[in-house]
């Protein structure tokens, strides 16, 4: 009596050679049975035939094996796994189609194919997350970018974004979408997936206008990446010092500030200021404007008394980043070394704790003298400079520290340039 064989030893030992002495596959290429020969007790061995069945639970399919006269198996899944059980359970990674082959053989090394494509599908399941596009070509919040990538076992989806607008069943996952208007809409994500079965997922997208152009304008600590901080060298005995800075920028501090401060501020310390001389600081960030954008500039201050008695202390936005370290680009002067009358002398500034209205500002046409908001409107399209430049030269001033929060930079979309 032959000894029985494992499949595997008929793999190797044989190579498969039997393959060669298969007969036809039945036509549609998906059985193919060998007649087994007497065996050695004289009775007719059972004819070889591969066959299964199967039953799909998700992307978990259980296959029962079917076949006839067979001792051995191998089962190849068509995602580039096997098994040599007889009935085996797989769990597929990811729903889709799959052509699954089993081989069989018998003790005489014998084989017979079974092939079937199947379709799996793994429970579908609608998800998306959105974010805002904030800058210009974004229309500063109106055009929104869904991302429904993070669905399970999806083939399609229908996008409602909630304002009228359906999309059909497609393949677009990732989209962007424009809306009319600021206000809240109900998005809503439908998923198939491969049975036909579907999914909705759905969220409330406010669509809310993104105005300010500045970064980091709260003046924490992790704000100071967005500003450039140019400080004059203070000076001993009268001699500049080369990296001794006449004012120190500290983002994000706590101990004092604005009355309105909000978290911390950015306060520039004048440590370093220990004689009358030259100092002055620049703080500033590049901004993009096009002709006629109109900007609205507000910002919170605290200074102490006799701060300056002799100095100047404006806001700056000049295409120049030169212009910064100096008044060249002021759009407003809250106070300067010499009054407004006639006389022409230097007058301490008293302290001041406030915004833009306070009557302890003195303002040189540049702006609008006792509002919370300067208006200023770019003449050209290009890179603008926007920051803050203070510089004290003698008497009082100098080692009086200055403090700055809430520093904004809104553009009014209602006359902001297309």
């Amino acid at each position: 009596m032959k000894k029985i064989l494992k499949f595997m030893a008929v793999l190797s030992a044989v190579s498969f050679v039997a393959f060669s002495c298969e007969k036809p596959e039945d036509e549609g290429g998906k059985d193919n049975t060998e007649q087994g020969g007497d065996n050695e007790g004289g009775g007719t061995q059972t004819a070889l035939k591969a066959d299964f069945t199967y039953e799909a639970d998700g992307l978990t399919v259980k296959f029962t094996n079917t076949s006839e006269g067979a001792t051995a198996y191998m089962w190849s899944f068509g995602d580039n796994t096997e098994s040599q059980e007889e009935s085996p359970e797989h769990e597929y990674a990811a729903g889709g189609t799959y052509t699954v082959k089993l081989t069989v053989a018998n003790d005489d090394g014998e084989t017979a194919v079974k092939e079937e494509t199947i379709t799996v599908a793994g429970t579908v399941k609608a998800n998306f997350s959105f974010t805002p596009q904030t800058d210009r070509a974004g229309k500063f919040g109106k055009i929104i970018d869904f991302d429904a990538t993070g669905s399970l076992n999806p083939v399609s989806i229908v996008w409602d974004f909630g304002d009228g607008t359906v999309t059909e069943a497609g393949q677009e996952f990732t989209v962007s979408h424009e809306y009319a208007e600021f206000n809240t809409y109900t998005v809503k994500a439908t998923v198939t997936g491969e049975s036909g079965d579907t999914d909705t997922y759905e969220a409330q997208v406010e669509v809310i206008p993104y105005t300010e152009l500045l970064k980091g304008g709260s003046m924490e600590a992790d704000d100071a990446q967005y500003w450039t901080v140019i400080s004059a060298d203070a000076t001993v005995d009268y001699e500049a010092v080369a990296g001794l800075p006449s004012f120190i920028a500290d983002f994000g501090y706590t101990q004092d500030g604005p009355a309105a401060m909000d978290g911390g501020c950015l306060r520039l310390n004048a440590e370093n200021q220990t004689e009358d001389g030259s100092y002055n600081v620049a703080v500033y960030q590049p901004i993009e404007l096009l002709a006629g954008d109109q900007l609205e500039i507000s910002a919170d201050m605290k200074w102490g008394d006799n701060a300056m008695d002799n100095g100047l202390f404006c806001w700056n936005i000049s295409k120049s980043s030169d212009d910064m370290s100096g008044n060249k680009g002021a759009i407003i002067e809250v106070f300067n070394w010499y009054s407004v009358g006639d006389l022409g002398v230097s007058i301490p500034v008293p302290a001041y704790d406030g915004d833009f209205t306070g009557t302890g500002l003195t303002d040189y046409g540049y702006g609008g003298e006792g509002t919370s908001t300067v208006i200023w409107t770019a003449p050209e399209d290009g890179t603008y400079y926007f920051g803050l430049y203070i510089t004290s030269v003698w008497g009082e001033c100098f080692g009086e520290d200055f403090y700055v929060d809430n520093v904004s930079v809104k553009i009014n979309l209602d006359a902001a340039a297309e």
